[in-house]
C-alpha cells in the first residue's frame, strides 16, 4: 500500500478548507475540517470524465453559505460530509474520498481510495 505525506494536522484550524497536491493521484487533494471531523476529497468534479479542478481560486471550494463544497465551474454542490452532489448538473455523483491517517499530528494518504 503506498503512502504519502500531505501535512500537519496543525496546518488546519476548526472549519478550515485548503487544499494540497498529491503525487499519488496526481491532482490536488481537498482537506476540510468541520465540527472537529476531517474530510479529504479529490479535487475533481465527477460532473466531467477526468474531473476537472473544482476551484477558481486557491482553497475557494466552499459555497458562499460556507455550507457546502462547490465547483465553481458550473455551480454543482456537494455535501462536506458524504460527498453527494446535491445540486447542480452532477445531481446523486459523489466527489473522490480519499483514505486518510494521522500518525503523530501528520496526515498521510493511501493509494487506494474508498469504495
Amino acid at each position: 500500500m503506498e503512502l504519502e505525506y500531505l501535512c500537519k494536522i496543525t496546518e488546519l484550524n476548526q472549519n478550515d478548507i485548503f487544499s494540497k497536491h498529491s503525487n499519488l493521484f496526481s491532482k490536488n487533494i481537498i482537506l476540510i475540517r468541520r465540527n472537529g471531523k476531517l474530510y479529504a476529497w479529490l479535487d475533481a468534479c465527477p460532473h466531467y470524465e477526468n474531473g476537472p479542478a473544482m476551484a477558481l481560486k486557491k482553497d475557494q471550494y466552499l459555497s458562499p453559505d460556507q455550507q457546502f463544497l462547490m465547483c465553481f465551474g458550473h455551480g454543482a454542490k456537494f455535501d462536506i460530509a458524504t460527498g453527494l452532489c446535491v445540486h447542480g448538473p452532477c445531481l446523486g455523483k459523489k466527489l473522490t474520498p480519499i483514505y486518510f491517517e494521522i500518525i503523530s499530528d501528520e496526515i498521510f494518504l493511501y493509494k487506494e481510495t474508498i469504495k
